[in-house]
């Protein structure tokens, strides 16, 4: 019989085939409702080597809540793994809002939450969340050894 913890995982190994589009670090994949995601990773100071990473389903950085979001998931982590091959990094950072009412009425920021902290030791990197903002979360991600 599989525990819990084995099924969760194999919900994230299942990734939709993606694609790197033309940029240095720009991807982008289809989902099963024919939405297209973009995937970007853009860099936030020439000097430095930090990142910001960015996704949006079909132009719209809002939650669909259409149900897919294990293996959308899955897919953005697989193409995490392939930026964090490719580019010399040490810091990636994203965001969450809020909402309008900065109460997190779609659980975005708490389920971003649960993936940072599941999945960055799993990638050699620490997370810090700053929940300081009213309307956004600032997820920070850095390589262990720096």
């Amino acid at each position: 019989m599989k525990t819990f913890k084995s099924l969760l995982n194999e919900l994230f190994d299942k990734p939709y085939r993606w694609k790197k589009e033309s940029g240095i670090f720009f991807y982008s994949f289809v989902s099963a409702d024919g939405g297209k995601f973009d995937v970007e990773f853009l860099k936030l100071n020439s000097n430095e080597m930090e990142y910001s990473l960015s996704f949006t389903k079909d132009g719209r950085y809002a939650a669909t809540g259409e149900g897919d979001a294990p293996k959308v998931f899955a897919t953005i982590f697989d193409i995490i793994k392939d930026f964090m091959k490719k580019a010399d990094f040490e810091e990636l950072s994203f965001e969450a809002s809020k909402g309008v009412s900065g109460k997190d009425s779609k659980g975005r920021v708490r389920l971003y939450k649960t993936m940072v902290q599941r999945f960055a030791k799993k990638f050699g990197l620490t997370a810090k969340v700053d929940d300081s903002d009213p309307k956004t979360t600032l997820f920070t991600l850095r390589k262990e050894n720096k």
